[in-house]
């Protein structure tokens, strides 16, 4: 059966946040899991969103440079492979390091994913990027119950199989992804060329600020709802199917 290019963008969609439901809601529960305090807790949590900020520029640069798909693929591969290194038990030296290793390359699929879901928006009229999302959403739904219910009958280590799994059909699928044929950036081009007139955009700066403060206000959800939910006689797959309402309000928005 053929596949065409938005059906396989809400594969990849589905399978991306698959995977960042395995694992983001319940990483801090983990964490508190292998005896560490709140202050390392919130360090190693901490690692992700500023390797985000780190890290996505250069992607950008990178994409531009070899190509989306290329970045794509190299991202995905190399993510579900540091999920595993999970599985060995190890110190909170070990934890950090792991999680540098992996917010290296995890932080790049979600803004990859989204530039060719707006690239195909922008050639064809008849989609929309939420259209192409909603299979985000129901990704994280579908796996916040799936993945609560083996965490009852495993243990909290069983997110990163999830995970690793989820990024290693996203790197064999993204096989079919179509090569972007239009001209890539040259090699002596400047990419902060354009980075003086969007720190001079007044609306964009006040729309990063509101994304910002939204950003640090949910960030405690985020991360320990289910040590919260656990603290008040909650069982994993209860936290599962509190997870996954969060992806069954967004299919309504989408």
């Amino acid at each position: 059966m053929k596949i065409n290019d938005a059906n396989r963008l809400r594969i990849l969609y589905f399978l991306v946040f698959s995977c960042t439901a395995s694992w983001l809601p319940i990483f801090a529960e983990y964490l508190k899991d292998r005896g560490l305090t709140g202050v390392k807790i919130g360090i190693i949590l901490s690692v992700t969103p500023l390797m985000m900020f780190l890290v996505q520029p250069l992607y950008g640069m990178l994409a531009d440079r070899f190509g989306y798909k290329k970045c794509f693929l190299l991202s995905s591969f190399f993510a579900s492979l540091s999920f595993l290194f999970y599985l060995f038990a190890g110190s909170f030296g070990w934890l950090f390091i792991i999680t540098v290793c992996m917010s290296l390359f995890y932080n790049s699929l979600q803004p990859l994913l989204d530039s060719f879901s707006l690239k195909l928006a922008q050639n064809d009229p008849t989609f929309s990027y939420g259209r192409l999302r909603i299979a985000g959403a129901a990704g994280w739904a579908f796996t916040g119950i799936l993945v609560g219910h083996f965490i009852d009958t495993i243990n909290t280590t069983i997110i990163f199989v999830f995970s690793a799994i989820s990024l290693l059909l996203t790197f064999l699928f993204s096989f079919s992804l179509k090569v972007n044929k239009e001209k890539i950036t040259a090699p002596g081009s400047n990419s902060f060329e354009n980075i003086k007139q969007v720190f001079g955009n007044k609306f964009l700066i006040f729309l990063l600020i509101c994304v910002f403060l939204i950003s640090a206000g949910a960030t405690t959800i985020w991360n320990y709802y289910s040590i919260y939910m656990k603290e008040n006689g909650a069982s994993a797959s209860l936290v599962g199917f509190g997870i996954s309402f969060q992806g069954l309000c967004e299919l309504a928005m989408f």
